[in-house]
């Protein structure tokens, strides 16, 4: 609970990974619309956070620590918008900060080790996923809480900047949770060469986020 919290410390809540965009161009106005922006953005996380999450329990399983840090080289370079790609960077190498505290014992440290070295760039899916392994959370479970985690941030951020009410807030809570359950069987049949795969329309908002005139977000 205490890591899915969208109270967590980890600096998402200053990005809205595109979202502002659409709030700007006003092609999200109301919580339908929001809806329908959510049920999208779930969809790619399929891609990136999830199927990640996913492969670094593989990778991890199987003793392949060097094709961890190579999907974290592929989501960093997937992410074609600079200021979602060093968003996610700096929420990574935050969360790995206050994880590496709270469980001093793992192998974030060689997470830790590679980033400092120039080896790795911190992604958070990898870095929620190296810890949920060593806290030995079931697959499914540690899937569904990265995404989730995700799905909070962007739609507390929804919430300030719609704005949502916060019973529409609490509508789309239920939501993520129910989206974010049933991506899973999905999840499990994708495989590497589908990591990156991404929404061409999210791509373009989140490039011209650095071009709208007033911005709550970094991202």
């Amino acid at each position: 609970m205490q890591l899915t919290d969208s109270n967590f410390p980890s600096g998402a809540f200053s990005h809205s990974f595109g979202m502002e965009t659409f709030v700007q161009q006003e092609h999200i106005k109301d919580s339908m619309q929001f809806q329908s922006f959510l049920e999208g953005y779930i969809e790619q996380l399929c891609y990136a956070d999830g199927l990640s999450a996913r492969l670094v329990y593989d990778y991890l399983a199987d003793g392949a620590w060097e094709k961890v840090l190579a999907l974290d080289e592929v989501l960093y370079c997937s992410a074609s918008a600079s200021e979602s790609r060093l968003g996610a960077q700096r929420i990574g190498q935050q969360m790995l900060r206050l994880y590496r505290a709270l469980y001093p014992e793992t192998r974030l440290n060689d997470y830790a080790a590679a980033i400092q070295q120039k080896k790795a760039y911190g992604h958070s899916s990898i870095c929620q996923a190296i810890l949920l392994f060593e806290l030995k959370f079931p697959l499914e479970i540690a899937v569904q809480t990265i995404m989730y985690t995700a799905c909070s941030t962007i739609i507390q951020n929804a919430v300030r900047a719609i704005p949502l009410g916060q019973t529409d807030g609490q509508k789309m809570f239920q939501l993520a949770v129910e989206k974010c359950t049933e991506s899973i069987t999905k999840i499990i049949q994708l495989t590497e060469k589908h990591v990156g795969c991404t929404s061409p329309m999210l791509e373009i908002k989140q490039m011209q986020h650095e071009h709208i005139p007033v911005r709550l977000f970094m991202s």
